[in-house]
């Protein structure tokens, strides 16, 4: 198959256009209204990663660097420069990965921090935040898209942070068209390419988004002063998209400004990686219903998605029993589960060194079982925004087999097919409908996709097996917090986590007052800003 001439796509010029155009009135209320939620959870995720020992490593490093009082770190208070700022706030919001995704990548860490930060910086205002969160989420998602097809994909796409920090950036900061097609050209000249041994094993994993959002920070300032990039750097036949993919799909770089991928935002309820929320979820609410004693059980078995199996099967090399890192038990399965049942909760209290060595919690996790549930593959096949036939007849359908032979093992094969159907005779556990999607002629087109009513299709069934023979089971499609809820529903959601990561240590009234202000933050001018950064700080 001829490879695709990816420069015909355009797709540096359309985001620069678009970014450069658009104004806070062109977005949709909705999406202010889960943009200011992002805010919220991320800010959450902020105070919950103070309390970690990495994060306290780092505000300890990034307080030797000093240079000018510009911009303020959450929630010490502390004032130091626009770059340490972001470089701090960003790694204490991913240290319990904590925080919130769209479809296909994780923007809060970059969208939500970086302007805050700036619109502290400049003396901006509430709009001028939120437009630049909301630019920032768009471009990184559509960018994060591009290359699914790719060795990156989730969390670990952190290049998209370069690239939505500099459009964030050379908005509030005012650029032209082609200063933002610099912008953009010289951050994404040199994309960061995360090692997963690191990600998964090491502290250094809490730098992801830290280090690309202040390249991003740090291009839209070189381009405000003069200097070039290379203005087609996505799409050039030697340029980004061709590299980090084996089959680009420039046809996510349309619907600027149509359709938005921030209808896609989920909020995380618990510490850790998305793909192990809705297994707890099942066995937060197993536990509500039942009197279940831990000691007591046999077996917990748990029927998942792909991503759920591929995400566990990365982190067990790191596993190290009660000294294990939390980084590291953020993506396991067993652990999660286990000290869910036992807890019956799990908040970052879960990922202290000192709850991580409790051997019960061991114990139990040597019973938890996870198989490859087939009905709940098929549905992630329905992820994407558009049609998965689509994706393929632009990719090549051959290419993507090297994507699914990279994640496959073969060896759990025979097991998958038993538990699939052994889980046929539990009458209120049939997989969910599967529908032919309809293909798109040529290459599709965002700006004719309507998200606002998208779910998150990642499921689970949990399964304790008791001592005594009983079985208790629970099965859910989508987790808490997911774009599968209303919008409503997820505030309420959020606030609740805010009010718990946050009001410990700022007190119920300040907490309340913080809510209150970021609930109507459209309407606040620089002062108001600046009440809430101190807010935040007292």
């Amino acid at each position: 198959m001829k490879d695709l001439d990816l420069t015909i796509s355009g797709a540096t010029k359309k985001i620069a256009t678009w970014v450069y155009d658009v104004k806070f009135e062109d977005i949709p209320e909705r999406i202010i209204y889960k943009a200011k939620t992002q805010i919220m959870n991320i800010i959450a995720a902020i105070f919950a990663g103070y309390q970690t020992n990495p994060g306290k490593v780092v505000l300890q490093t990034v307080s030797e660097w000093g240079g000018k009082q510009e911009c303020t770190i959450i929630p010490t208070g502390k004032k130091t420069t626009l770059r340490s700022a972001v470089y701090a706030n960003s790694s204490l919001s991913m240290t319990l990965d904590y925080d919130d995704y769209i479809y296909p990548v994780h923007t809060g860490h970059s969208s939500a921090i970086v302007s805050l930060a700036l619109t502290e910086k400049l003396n901006l205002s509430g709009k001028d935040l939120l437009l630049a969160q909301i630019i920032a989420t768009e471009v990184e998602g559509r960018t994060g898209a591009s290359v699914i097809m790719g060795a990156q994909n989730g969390q670990m796409c952190s290049f998209v942070h370069i690239i939505g920090s500099a459009c964030a950036a050379s908005k509030l900061m005012g650029l032209d068209e082609e200063k933002i097609e610099n912008a953009i050209g010289i951050g994404m000249f040199q994309p960061n390419y995360g090692l997963l041994a690191g990600f998964m094993g090491s502290d250094a994993k809490i730098l992801t988004a830290a280090i690309p959002a202040t390249t991003g920070i740090e291009a839209a300032g070189l381009a405000a002063n003069g200097l070039t990039g290379t203005r087609n750097i996505l799409e050039d036949n030697k340029g980004f998209c061709k590299y980090f993919s084996f089959a680009p799909l420039m046809s996510m770089y349309t619907g600027f400004g149509k359709t938005w991928l921030t209808d896609t935002i989920c909020y995380k309820p618990y510490p850790g990686c998305a793909y192990i929320d809705t297994l707890v979820d099942c066995i937060l609410m197993l536990s509500k219903e039942h009197d279940i004693n831990p000691d007591m059980v046999h077996r917990i078995n748990i029927y998942a998605n792909i991503l759920t199996y591929i995400m566990d099967r990365y982190s067990k090399p790191f596993i190290k029993g009660p000294e294990s890192n939390p980084v590291t038990l953020n993506f396991s399965v067993p652990y999660n589960a286990a000290v869910a049942l036992i807890d019956k909760e799990l908040t970052p209290r879960q990922f202290m060194n000192e709850r991580i060595k409790d051997r019960q919690i061991w114990d139990l996790a040597s019973k938890v079982r996870l198989y490859l549930n087939l009905p709940m593959s098929l549905k992630i096949l329905s992820m994407p925004p558009i049609s998965t036939k689509a994706i393929l007849k632009e990719a090549g359908i051959l290419k993507i087999l090297p994507l699914l032979g990279q994640h496959l093992d073969l060896n759990n094969i025979p097991e998958t097919i038993k538990s699939f159907f052994r889980l046929k005779s539990y009458t209120n556990l049939k997989g969910p409908k599967w529908r032919r999607p309809k293909i798109q002629r040529g290459p599709f087109d965002l700006g004719k996709i309507d998200l606002s009513d998208y779910k998150m299709p990642i499921g689970a069934i949990v399964e304790i097996i008791m001592k005594d023979g009983s079985n208790l089971v629970k099965s859910e499609e989508k987790p808490l917090g997911s774009s599968g809820y209303s919008k409503e529903e997820n505030r309420k959601m959020v606030e609740e986590k805010f009010k718990r990561e946050v009001g410990n240590r700022l007190g119920k009234d300040s907490t309340r007052r913080a809510i209150e202000i970021i609930s109507k933050i459209e309407e606040s001018d620089s002062e108001r800003i600046g009440e809430l950064i101190k807010l935040l700080c007292s």
